[in-house]
């Protein structure tokens, strides 16, 4: 993935100015200038800053993390970080060992209520998953393999409790956000909560547009995992909105709260919800229910 400046700066919390300070003082990053004349910086900067993050907050000097070098701080390893169920289940991610996770996973699902269930393991799982990788303990490839087989698993477990004929509620990822992962669990509570709803993924806002036309749809959720401008984000919900006559546009997830408040560190949900207030969504939902 490509990230543009300003997009490393939501994630981490540097500030741009001293992103390309550092960049051209130090030489620990490596971007590339893009055709347009942007520099995009790569996933291995975006780790390289977070591990600088994390030595600078326990303490150390800047000049002796960036002495480190470039390769180093890519090959931080961050084992003492993790509960020693959390390595677990981190090697395991790292072997392909989903069958173990999966027989896990489905005691923890008999034992509890299926809200329950995808707020807590499948949301840690999640959590952990991203950390994980930001340590180096998990390779991208070896982060997407588990992402996937959590998707089929996640989407197995909610077809069990029924998929509607009729939804009245559409499930996407944020146009341009490849990240499936938080929508799929927003699609998830809504489905246990009996709330009609079809989850249709990663959209662009013309095929989104024209879904909603099609069907008897009154609202759109979208998840977001990267940050955004505010003044993107709120002109992808007007667009919508005037295109499709859908009755509200939702979009939440842990990009749309970076993108409000950057300087939150906000890791207890990264699945997608409706930007209002506990009781405003509770009573929107009952009113739903009530309408159909």
């Amino acid at each position: 993935m490509k990230y543009l400046i300003k997009d490393l700066s939501k994630l981490t919390g540097f500030d741009g100015a001293r992103i390309r300070k550092w960049q051209e003082r130090y030489r620990i990053l490596r971007p590339e200038r893009g055709a347009n004349g942007y520099w995009y910086y790569g996933n291995e900067d975006y780790i390289v800053l977070q591990n600088m993050k994390r030595l600078l907050e326990k303490g150390e000097k800047l000049q002796s993390v960036v002495s480190l070098g470039r390769e180093y701080l890519l090959g931080m390893m961050g084992a003492e970080d993790f509960a020693e169920s959390e390595m677990s289940l981190i090697q395991r991610i790292a072997s392909n060992d989903f069958s173990s996770i999966e027989r896990e996973f489905d005691e923890l699902y008999q034992s509890m209520p299926f809200s329950s269930f995808v707020r807590g393991p499948i949301l840690r799982a999640v959590v952990l998953t991203g950390s994980a990788w930001e340590a180096g303990l998990l390779s991208v490839a070896e982060e997407h393999a588990f992402s996937r087989w959590l998707f089929t698993y996640i989407y197995s477990k909610t077809s069990e409790l029924g998929i509607p004929a009729e939804p009245v509620w559409l499930v996407c990822v944020f146009p341009g956000d490849p990240h499936e992962l938080g929508a799929l669990m927003h699609y998830a509570l809504l489905i246990s909560k009996k709330v009609p709803a079809k989850y249709a993924g990663t959209l662009s806002i013309e095929h989104i547009v024209d879904e909603l036309k099609r069907n008897s749809y009154r609202n759109l959720s979208l998840s977001m995992v990267m940050p955004q401008s505010p003044e993107k984000i709120e002109s992808i919900r007007t667009r919508i909105l005037e295109k499709s006559g859908v009755q509200k546009v939702l979009i939440g997830g842990r990009g749309y709260r970076a993108s409000y408040s950057p300087d939150e560190d906000d890791t207890s949900l990264q699945y997608c919800e409706p930007p209002v207030i506990n009781k405003r969504r509770k009573n929107a939902l009952e009113e739903i229910k009530k309408q159909i």
